[in-house]
């Protein structure tokens, strides 16, 4: 069984959760760890929740924005000690149960390494499906990288309505990245 706490950078296991977060996650694809560390302690649609064990034994981490219509998953990461094990997939379930609204996900083009083409196999397993917006992952605040090519990955249930892929891009880009686009 999986267990969610939802901390700060000054909780038990956030040490593990920051470890975790800059051994998973190339520069391109996290901002620096005290704009992170900002975000996670003041930023009211931010959250980071640390997936613990009934031995409370950190397992992984995952970060997410809750927006009125949608949330978004920003980093998922299980500590490779516990990797496939069938441990990411658990907690992935248990969090898209916890959502009242439809859960999109960034992920890397197929084509870009085998682990992206698992990554984005272990997603579409767990029920989201590949939106057809194209979408760069800008550069975060505070990095001097290239936008890098990937996908949004949605989670809906059948029959719900949820925002356009194009609402959803943008409502990230202003509030994740803090940009705003041209329309």
């Amino acid at each position: 069984m999986i267990f969610f706490s939802e901390i700060t950078p000054d909780s038990r296991g956030y040490d593990f959760v920051e470890r975790l977060f800059l051994s998973a996650f190339p520069d391109d694809e996290r901002r620096p760890e005290a704009d992170q560390r900002e975000n996670v302690s003041f930023n009211p649609f931010m959250h980071c929740l640390l997936l613990t064990d009934v031995d409370d034994t950190p397992l992984g981490f995952l970060n997410y924005w809750s927006f009125d219509s949608f949330s978004y998953i920003e980093h998922f990461a299980i500590d490779p000690e516990f990797r496939n094990r069938g441990i990411g997939g658990e907690a992935l379930s248990t969090f898209l149960e916890m959502q009242h609204c439809p859960v999109v996900v960034e992920a890397e083009l197929p084509t870009a390494s085998p682990v992206a083409l698992r990554r984005i196999g272990f997603y579409m397993r767990n029920g989201f499906v590949q939106l057809s917006e194209p979408y760069l992952q800008p550069s975060y605040p505070g990095r001097d990288t290239e936008p890098v090519p990937m996908l949004l990955l949605l989670y809906a249930e059948e029959g719900k309505k949820h925002p356009s892929s194009r609402q959803m891009k943008m409502r990230i880009y202003q509030e994740v990245y803090g940009i705003m686009p041209a329309r």
